[in-house]
Formats: structure tokens, sequence, C-alpha cells
């Protein structure tokens, strides 16, 4: 019978900024994990936790520990067809993906995938992604920079409640508390990359897609405990 365990909701910083990579082999020699995307958005946006980690480690920007992955702008992603980033060649190879993902994406407009590795490879100069679970989200937002109501499971910025009413309308209503916005700085092409989170200008809801490699944040663990 497995050990089963939960993540406690405390980071404790390495004091280290490296590469994604790098950052998932430093959590497995500590015999932990990165911080996931929700708690981080818990941590910068429904605490004030954050504020201590600025101050004593300038810990933002911040390792997540998911990738996202996405089509091209306007286009979708195809069966059969590996995942391979447009820029930096990182894949998730199609038939892993299909076997992880609770929901169909294959074909899906504005479709969004949040990987949880499994594990990373280097194959041919390339990273493999191997994805241990696949969350499937829809309505993302493709336009750089534009801000998208959250979505409560994972987290992520999608088109808000405003985005198919005219634009009458929407002056008539309320606009959304800024506790429910999110930013995502996102890649126009295919794109496989790992998340990474910021403080920036007062705003804390900011997602940034790596846009480089290898590119450089902070490395902060959870250690799990045993739920037994």
């Amino acid at each position: 019978m497995c050990a089963s365990y939960k993540l406690p909701n405390q980071i404790y910083p390495t004091g280290r900024k490296t590469d994604y990579f790098t950052a998932r082999q430093i959590a497995k020699e500590k015999n932990a994990f990165l911080p996931s995307n929700v708690l981080h958005d818990d941590i910068l946006l429904r605490s004030d936790k954050w504020v201590q980690l600025q101050r004593k480690h300038d810990f933002y920007p911040a390792w997540a520990n998911e990738i996202s992955a996405h089509p091209k702008k306007g286009g979708v992603f195809a069966r059969r067809q590996d995942i391979v980033d447009a820029q930096t060649g990182w894949t998730i190879p199609f038939f892993e993906a299909n076997s992880c993902a609770i929901n169909e994406f294959v074909g899906v407009p504005r479709v969004g995938l949040i990987i949880t590795p499994k594990e990373l490879t280097r194959e041919g100069g390339r990273i493999i992604v191997h994805p241990e679970s696949i969350i499937v989200f829809t309505k993302r937002i493709e336009v750089f920079g534009v801000p998208g109501q959250v979505d409560e499971k994972n987290r992520m910025p999608v088109e808000s409640r405003l985005g198919s009413l005219s634009s009458q309308t929407k002056k008539n209503l309320d606009p959304l508390p800024n506790a429910d916005l999110r930013w995502m700085y996102c890649f126009e092409g295919e794109a496989v990359r790992p998340l990474k989170r910021y403080v920036q200008d007062f705003r804390r809801g900011i997602f940034e897609i790596s846009w480089n490699a290898p590119d450089i944040a902070s490395v902060g663990l959870v250690y799990p405990v045993s739920s037994d």
C-alpha cells in the first residue's frame, strides 16, 4: 500500500535562483516539491505572506511546479501530434498527454493545459515533459497582457463574464474586483513552458511563462507530510 501524503501551505525559500530544470533537481534532492500554482496564488492574493517573502528573500518571481501548454494563437492541438514549443523545442509526447488529460483537448479552441510533471528528461538536446497529471481548461486568454477572470480550480486567467457582452452592456456592469483578475504574459506560438509568478507594480496576480531557455527564477520548496 502506498503511503499517502499532503503538501503544507508554507513555502521554504532556498535562496537560489536557477532555471526550471535545475529547480526541479534541487527539489528532488531535498525530497520536496516546487510550490503549486494554487499555493503561490493563495500567498500572493489571499494572504499577506508574500510581503515577508519579498522583504526577507526577494523571492518573486518564483517557479511554480506546473508547466503550461497551449496551441498557437487561434489554433488547436492536433490528434497524434506531440505538443512542441515553437521556440524552445520543449515537448510533451501526445500519447502521454492524451492518457493523463481527464477532458478532451484535441481540436478545442482556446484550450490550455496545466501539467504537473512526473519527470523531465533531456533527449537529443530537447527537454521532454512526462506528465503525471493534466488539467484542461478553456476560454484561455490569447492576447498578451490582457487580464482574465481567475478560474478557481487552477487559478489561471480565463475570459471573464464580460467577454462576450457588448461594449454598452459592459459599461453598465460593475467591473471585476482586482482579487478576481489575473494577468498572463503568454507566447503566441505553440508553447510548453514552466509557470512562474510575479509581484510587479503592486499587482500580484501576474503569471508569466518562461520566455527564454534557460530562464531564471527563485526556488522555493514545500515538504510533504504524512496524512496518516
